[in-house]
């Protein structure tokens, strides 16, 4: 089973994004035809297969299609992105916040990966408040947030720093 569990006519081929999270584990029913080692090897073999990976230009990091080098950093950094799919993505090289495009943060992952994707645009989140965040404006959730950790913002137009998500700098 040199890609894992498909069959025969599907060897070579891409599998489906939505069996993505079903990678490399193992049903029931494999479990009771096989022994412990040969169930290790073909999970193995399924995790490891060049054609079950990830296609990094299907994946985008602000405005720019990744590369096999950037997409095995954003893989392999300390704190990589959960459930990465192939989809538009932005990301916050100083803070290290990254969301789906147009939406806000759903995940804090390793800051700066310099090579990973292009500028920070201002409306990456889809922001509608005018408080910019390392040059992105926030959203109304973000403020929300904010508010609770007690930084308090004003109605005008404001610009923070953020940096390793944990300290902030006031620049206007």
């Amino acid at each position: 089973m040199p890609e894992g569990r498909k069959c025969i006519s599907c060897i070579g081929f891409r599998i489906d994004d939505s069996k993505r999270d079903s990678l490399g584990r193992c049903s029931r029913m494999l479990k009771r035809l096989l022994t412990d080692m040969e169930v290790k090897r073909v999970m193995g073999s399924e995790i490891s297969c060049p054609s079950n990976q990830l296609p990094p230009n299907l994946v985008y990091v602000n405005d720019e299609p990744l590369n096999q080098v950037a997409l095995a950093l954003l893989q392999s950094c300390p704190n990589p992105p959960k459930k990465l799919r192939p989809g538009r993505y932005w990301y916050d090289k100083a803070s290290g916040y990254w969301g789906k495009e147009g939406q806000k943060p759903c995940d804090i992952i390793t800051a700066q990966l310099n090579s990973i994707g292009g500028q920070l645009q201002r409306n990456a989140s889809n922001g509608n408040t005018n408080i910019l965040i390392n040059r992105r404006e926030i959203t109304r959730e973000e403020v929300w947030m904010l508010k609770i950790k007690m930084v308090h913002t004003k109605k005008r137009a404001r610009k923070m720093s953020l940096v390793d998500s944990q300290s902030s700098n006031r620049l206007g």
